[in-house]
């Protein structure tokens, strides 16, 4: 979601309520998950949860009959209470603790990610009988984040890997791969596919294909399609495979990442040649950590309500931190702070903040690191906006 997009009446709305804030509209939720129903058609989809929790999401795409993708027992919890079934729940984390999975199985959670032995051992004790899918490595490459440095089993190793879980009373049900965040590389879906394909060969009671997610969502610059993505996919389904296995998803960055968008004040302008500074009042460590773990020129798209000349400006969080810069060298209407009535200061927009923000903030109090205020939530409703108050 971006500023441009809104209408008068909304803008009007937003630029009344106290900064700094996140605000979302759930139709752009509903209608990410519709194309990815539509174009994907997968047998089921997976929200993983991890990319953005708040309630309001969460209840939105159940209503919708979306399934869910949890870590651990906190986030089941998050969904559980909203009335969701553990049944309607996987987990795809390779990495979770023995304490976490033996809740969610003892709450009904049946389908667990393992890509090592030791996992294994610990699902056999803790979730024994559980259907049991292998997650593979696969190429990462052209993706913004590259997943396949600490998750994912060798193909040459899962033969193996895949004996010993049914050793252990467990049910090999299927597998899964992630090809990165943000992937640019259509084939990487394809490579995942055929190399699962030919572990379905050599264990055919495989009977289900989880593709991930990684489908990219738009910041600065052009990213591939869904369309393409699920040409590639389907594709792939077809000609890999002997017998069409059940197809899973699990997106996270698509369905919420351009459904949120951050509404911030100028709090203070030095100009200065060739590029001025202008500090905001939300802070990289509220909700923008993707700044730094990304570091390869990632930009959040930004506005402004200003409609002075253009000036280049790095734009810095307002925390003491040196790494608390929001953007670099960005070309925006020239900013204003006004200390007699901060209210009239310029605004900043940061847009299609939906995905991997939120949950980084610490909403159990009203400010973070160094002082920095927790950014509230509203929600889109037609022409108004209401507030909401946080996951819980």
């Amino acid at each position: 979601m971006n500023y441009s997009h809104l209408t008068d009446k909304q803008k009007k709305a937003i630029l009344a309520l106290d900064t700094p804030f996140f605000l979302f509209d759930l139709r752009i939720v509903e209608q990410k998950y519709a194309l990815v129903c539509s174009l994907l058609k997968p047998d089921k989809v997976y929200y993983a949860v991890k990319s953005n929790s708040l309630p309001e999401i969460l209840t939105t795409l159940a209503r919708k009959g979306c399934g869910f993708e949890v870590n651990n027992l906190a986030e089941l919890d998050k969904v559980t209470r909203l009335g969701v079934p553990a049944e309607e729940v996987i987990n795809s984390s390779p990495i979770t603790p023995a304490g976490d999975i033996k809740g969610m199985h003892s709450q009904g959670v049946r389908c667990f990610a393992f890509d090592s032995k030791d996992q294994i051992d610990n699902l056999a004790c803790n979730a024994p009988g559980a259907k049991v899918y292998l997650r593979l490595f696969t190429t990462n490459k052209g993706s913004k984040l590259d997943l396949s440095k600490r998750l994912g089993v060798h193909p040459a190793d899962a033969p193996e890997m895949l004996k010993y879980a049914e050793t252990q009373g467990l049910e090999p049900y299927g597998l899964t791969f992630h090809v990165g965040s943000q992937s640019s590389q259509l084939d990487n879906w394809k490579i995942g596919l055929q190399e699962a394909a030919r572990l379905g060969d050599a264990f055919p009671r495989l009977e289900m294909i989880n593709v991930g997610g990684g489908f990219p969502v738009r910041y600065n610059e052009a990213v591939a399609p869904l369309e393409e993505i699920a040409k590639v996919i389907a594709c792939a389904l077809r000609e890999s495979f002997k017998k069409k296995p059940l197809f899973y998803t699990e997106p996270g960055r698509f369905l919420t990442g351009d459904s949120g968008m951050i509404v911030s004040s100028v709090l203070q302008v030095e100009d200065r040649k060739p590029v001025s500074r202008a500090v905001i009042d939300m802070s990289l460590f509220m909700g923008l950590i993707e700044k730094l773990e990304f570091k390869d020129g990632f930009e959040y798209p930004l506005e402004t309500n200003s409609k002075g000349r253009r000036t280049l400006y790095t734009i810095l969080g307002p925390t003491c931190d040196g790494e608390d810069v929001i953007a670099e060298e960005i070309p925006l209407p020239a900013l204003e702070a006004n200390h007699r009535h901060p209210p009239d200061s310029s605004r900043v927009f940061i847009g299609n903040t939906g995905a991997y923000t939120l949950d980084y903030s610490p909403f159990d109090r009203p400010f973070g690191f160094n002082g920095a205020r927790t950014p509230g939530i509203y929600f889109l409703t037609g022409d108004e906006t209401i507030a909401a108050d946080g996951p819980d």
